[in-house]
């Protein structure tokens, strides 16, 4: 797993900006429905996916996701190493999001445990 949150702080590099503002501005439909902006949305992710399962070297763009926070990055990361495992055991303490997350796992047949972890 690459964690490229970085405390969301950063400032965003000019290119970054750049490639960005149409979507910020004129094309800022919802991906996920069907209407002419949210085509153009969807198609945008997907270039983006594939731009970056290329510099990843990533077998699949599929396996590329983006997510809008890093709760929700660490929320996905808990639970889909619970799921592989199928043992559900997961630490966590740094954040209050992912420590609910992991409160869940007792419901997916695993076993949650939070707190600090040493």
């Amino acid at each position: 797993m690459i964690y490229l949150d970085n405390a969301a702080t950063t400032k965003v590099r000019a290119e970054v900006l750049e490639a960005m503002l149409p979507y910020l501005q004129e094309n800022y439909g919802n991906p996920s429905s069907v209407y002419a902006l949210g085509r153009e949305a969807h198609h945008a992710l997907d270039v983006a996916r594939e731009q970056v399962r290329a510099a990843l070297n990533a077998k699949l763009a599929r396996e590329i996701f983006f997510t809008g926070c890093g709760t929700e990055s660490d929320n996905w990361a808990i639970m889909g190493a619970a799921h592989a495992r199928r043992k559900g055991a997961a630490h966590h303490h740094e954040q209050s999001g992912a420590s609910r997350c992991v409160g869940h796992l007792p419901g997916t047949g695993g076993r949650g445990v939070c707190g600090d972890v040493p």
